[in-house]
């Protein structure tokens, strides 16, 4: 069984918010209570991504993009990313423990490395 098939309305709507995080120029899209955090999309991204294993998430583009609407929008309560956008995600919930992160291919393998 899927996690589609347990939730598929839930499941809908992150893909729905992560197609428009990857439209957005920021490549970070806000709806109600919800941040959708794209993931590798640029060049510059996959410089980015080579700093994940060393703990380097926070000096991300997509970190400080994320950070930005995030501090502008209090009433977000789950944040929702793909890939590098899926790490940026957790390490938001390490700095505000009140968030919800839900994760789609995040690279979890170095964060639990760092973070045990």
């Amino acid at each position: 069984m899927s996690s589609a098939e347990l939730d598929p309305a839930e499941q809908l709507a992150d893909r729905v918010g992560l197609d428009r995080a990857y439209a957005d120029p920021n490549k970070v899209y806000m709806e109600g209570d919800s941040m959708y955090v794209a993931g590798t999309s640029s060049f510059g991204d996959v410089l980015d991504d080579l700093g994940l294993p060393f703990g380097l998430t926070r000096g991300t583009q997509r970190y400080i993009d994320a950070e930005r609407v995030l501090q502008s929008n209090p009433n977000i309560r789950r944040v929702v990313g793909h890939s590098l956008g899926g790490a940026v995600s957790l390490e938001l919930q390490r700095a505000r423990p009140d968030l919800e992160p839900r994760t789609h291919g995040a690279p979890v393998v170095y964060i639990c490395l760092l973070y045990p």
